[in-house]
């Protein structure tokens, strides 16, 4: 959220709950790595009266000793680093308070998912400290179910829009003030290009959206007319200039057999819009798409997401890479020298099930940044190969973490 300040991650070899008791190394390893990828540092804090090698349980007492003597050793390059960013996801402190941890915090899960998966490079956007500069950090902007939103904040956001910002925004974002109090309409209805009607359809059973236009927000959607559909959906009216590209369809009942379908498969409210307003572009969903994305995880709610992240970023993305999933990968730059990068991956790979007891080796990641480097030093490679071509860089072997300092 404050991207100049380095973070120190608070953490302990042992449990929380159970603080005698080593925690599940492989897991405390990887998310300490996770951290140092971003430029994080470390606070070891064991809560059971005696230093980590004099405890009852001594099994994590020098887990950490290489995540630290990275730290130490690189701590000139990590602590002038900042993160490079394509995508920002917003913030907001105000619906969180207001709707509660679930209705927040499972959309912005959600978001989270898809962008790490994607490899896409993001950061963060608050309301605590939102301006027209800290938008400008960021080409595309997710608004995931940004209930409570102040006029002021809905007036910047407005800005930068007309401005030529690029935003995605769902559900009921902007429908109520930074206290709670409920609106007639969007704050940014002129924005979103919709008109709420001020109705919510219960679609969590055997619903379904209608492909209206066919663009690139249906990219490999070919083959289907209908999507998935769950959740809450609110009803929208779309203004004239409004492109409908998903719109709802009433609950389909799957019994009796015999009468299991509609009398047509029109659409009378759209899900999935695109608008333009000003010099900006915005893709607005009327449905709970975000939250979806990580409590039911239908690829549908994933493939709409990523295909209006890489329709308004034109391709214009930080980093491209072959890398699964569950190999992090995290770019950064140096606040002192604009031609000193930082290079990180984490790999999560392994069983389906937490904690991780193993890992899984990845090779042939290739990773192609927008810039020639010049040249390529190891900071942390945990038995991993790396080599350099062009504006390539090709890793073999990764084990945990392996992190480069690269010149351009």
């Amino acid at each position: 959220l404050e991207p100049d300040k380095p973070p120190v991650i608070l953490f302990g070899g042992n449990g929380t709950e159970h603080r005698y008791i080593y925690d599940p190394p492989l897991d405390s390893r990887l998310w300490l790595w996770e951290a140092a990828a971003t430029g994080g540092g470390f606070w070891n804090c064991y809560f059971n009266g005696a230093f980590p090698a004099n405890t009852l349980d001594q099994r994590n007492a020098y887990l950490t000793s290489d995540a630290y003597q990275y730290i130490q050793e690189n701590e000139a390059l990590i602590h002038e680093i900042k993160p490079i960013t394509d995508v920002g996801i917003f913030y907001s402190k105000s619906t969180a308070m207001m709707l509660g941890d679930d209705d927040f915090s499972e959309p912005l899960k959600g978001v989270l998912r898809m962008v790490s998966e994607q490899h896409y490079q993001y950061g963060f956007v608050s309301d605590r400290n939102l301006s027209l500069e800290k938008m400008n950090q960021f080409k595309v902007i997710i608004m995931p179910n940004v209930a409570a939103l102040s006029d002021q904040d809905a007036s910047i956001i407005r800005s930068w829009v007309n401005e030529g910002g690029k935003l995605i925004a769902s559900f009921k974002t902007s429908l109520y003030d930074e206290f709670g109090e409920s609106r007639m309409d969007f704050a940014l209805k002129d924005v979103f290009g919709v008109n709420y009607d001020g109705i919510e359809i219960n679609t969590t059973m055997d619903c379904y959206q209608k492909i209206i236009t066919r663009n690139s927000l249906v990219k490999g959607f070919e083959q289907t007319q209908l999507l998935h559909n769950g959740g809450n959906t609110l009803m929208v009216t779309p203004t004239p200039e409004t492109t409908l590209v998903t719109g709802y369809l009433p609950k389909i009942n799957n019994q009796p057999p015999e009468y299991a379908y509609p009398e047509n498969w029109d659409s009378s409210h759209p899900i999935t819009v695109m608008h333009a307003f000003g010099d900006g572009k915005i893709i607005y969903f009327a449905n709970e798409i975000a939250r979806l994305n990580y409590t039911i995880g239908h690829p549908d709610y994933n493939d709409l997401l990523v295909n209006s992240i890489n329709t308004l970023l034109e391709s214009h993305t930080v980093l491209k890479t072959n890398a699964p999933a569950s190999v992090h990968v995290y770019l950064n730059q140096s606040k002192i020298n604009p031609h000193i990068y930082q290079l990180s991956l984490v790999n999560t790979s392994s069983a389906t099930l937490r904690p991780l007891r193993e890992l899984v080796p990845v090779s042939g990641i290739r990773i192609q940044l927008p810039f020639e480097i010049n040249a390529v030093e190891s900071l942390f490679k945990d038995n991993s190969n790396f080599q350099m071509d062009g504006n390539t860089i090709v890793i073999d072997n990764l084990q945990e973490f392996c992190s480069m300092k690269l010149s351009l």
